[in-house]
This record gives C-alpha cells, sequence and structure tokens, in this order.
C-alpha cells in the first residue's frame, strides 16, 4: 500500500532558528574578512548564508500562502 502524499512545505516555521543560525554564520564570515580566519572560511559562510536566505525567503513564502479552498485528489 502506497503511502499518502504530503505537501512539499511545512506547514508550521519556527522562526527562533533562523536568527540563531545567522549569528554563527555572519560571525564567521566577519572573522574570515578580517583576517582572523582562513579566506576559505569566509567563503564557506557566504555559501551558506545564501541558503540560509533562499531558506527564509521560501519559510515567509510558506507562512504567507493561503491555504487551498479544496483538496486535490
Amino acid at each position: 500500500m502506497a503511502a499518502p502524499k504530503r505537501d512539499i512545505l511545512v506547514r508550521r516555521v519556527n522562526w527562533w532558528v533562523y536568527p540563531a543560525a545567522l549569528v554563527p554564520l555572519l560571525a564567521v564570515f566577519f572573522a574570515a574578512a578580517y583576517g582572523y580566519l582562513p579566506f576559505y572560511f569566509g567563503l564557506g559562510a557566504f555559501f551558506f548564508l545564501v541558503f540560509w536566505l533562499f531558506s527564509l525567503l521560501f519559510a515567509v513564502y510558506a507562512s504567507l500562502r493561503k491555504p487551498s479552498k479544496e483538496p486535490r485528489q
């Protein structure tokens, strides 16, 4: 028997995760920018900051979108 299909987007967003993840990412980025860490740590932090931003935008979209009026079959 096949499992029921679920929505890809989450229904409830944990908003505390976003600032909690941003603080260490920015700390690593600025530490690399000021020379306390090697340059590659800054590139890695920038890479993860881009993914953090996209994750935040998808979470905002998921929380603001209106649910469909009738279920799909």
